[in-house]
């Protein structure tokens, strides 16, 4: 999996992935912790760039014990992702939690 910042810096030849909370599969791939509301995760009002904690521990809950959503996360492999809610920040994105988890979690993926 690679991040880009934009649409225009893809490879055309590659399949892309919007992992927004507006993208593919309703939003399956989105951060589901929001800046500015109460986290679902932690209960408490998270800050911009201070939401890659809680995002990290939901996300492997849900590939831990979602059969379903880790077959999911794993079609995320060998393609490129795009968050539109953080193209061209400096702050990281979800998906680089996204991007770790699959490769050290590759076991089988070719």
């Amino acid at each position: 999996m690679r991040m880009v910042k934009s649409l225009s810096s893809m490879d055309k030849s590659r399949r892309v992935v919007d992992i927004s909370r507006s993208g593919v599969l309703n939003g399956l791939f989105g951060n589901v912790v929001v800046v500015g509301k109460e986290c679902g995760v932690c209960g408490k009002v998270h800050g911009k760039g201070e939401t890659l904690v809680c995002f990290r521990r939901y996300f492997v809950c849900m590939v831990e014990n979602d059969e379903e959503f880790r077959r999911m996360v794993m079609f995320l492999w060998g393609r490129d992702c795009y968050c539109r809610g953080c193209r061209g920040n400096s702050v990281l994105c979800h998906g680089e939690v996204i991007r770790s988890w699959l490769y050290v979690n590759n076991e089988g993926v070719k």
